[in-house]
Order: structure tokens, then sequence, then C-alpha cells
């Protein structure tokens, strides 16, 4: 079954996910042509993520526990979803597209196919 996002739906996974494609994103960040002012708010959108979650595995008032989770899921999902649609796909190797779970949201254009059915 296709997914509609490249985002995990389990929240343990999907925590792993944020986890990961930050750090991957910080590394790749001057092949990618990735900001330091996106890098830099990609971070701190991590770093209240992460709190949220701690809050929301201790906390005694749950509705707002699920609220806060729920506000930094979503800006970290959006923060990630800008910097997905600004990536040229020329310079995506497979290993992005995998860690970043990319492949059926940046299949090569018909143009690309076209020059590769040329070569």
């Amino acid at each position: 079954m296709l997914q509609s996002s490249p985002f995990p739906l389990k929240q343990s996974e999907l925590n792993q996910y944020f986890h990961t494609v930050t750090e991957y994103l910080q590394v790749n960040s001057i092949r990618m042509h990735i900001s330091d002012r996106q890098l830099a708010a990609l971070t701190n959108l991590l770093n209240d993520w992460s709190a949220a979650r701690i809050i929301y595995y201790s906390s005694q008032n749950r509705n707002k526990a699920v609220y806060n989770l729920s506000l930094a899921m979503d800006a970290m999902q959006n923060a990630l979803k800008a910097i997905y649609s600004e990536l040229s796909t020329s310079v995506l190797s497979e290993l992005d597209l995998d860690t970043l779970h990319l492949h059926n949201f940046c299949a090569p254009q018909e143009s690309d196919q076209a020059s590769l059915s040329k070569a």
C-alpha cells in the first residue's frame, strides 16, 4: 500500500524518523543545498518534539500533552515538507531517497527517463 506522505504512522517510528532525517540532512546539507537557517529551525523543532514526547509520556494532564505533541509533530512535518519541496531531484541519491522515504515522491521526471533511455 502506498503512503501519501514519507512520514511513518506509528509514533515510535516517527520519532526515529525525525531524529534520523534531521541528522542526515545536517550531514548532507551542503550537497543538498539546505540553508543554515532551515537546519537551525529543524533542530529547534526536533528539540520541541522531543520535549513534547517526554511530557506526553510523563504527564498527568494527557489532553494538553496530546495537543502539544500534535503541534510539535505538525511543525516538524511541515518543516521537513518545506525542505523536501526545495530539494533538486538531480542531487538525490538512492541512499537519500531511502533514508528520507522519498521514493514515492521523487520519481524521475519524464525528461529524465527519456535521457536515460537514450544513453
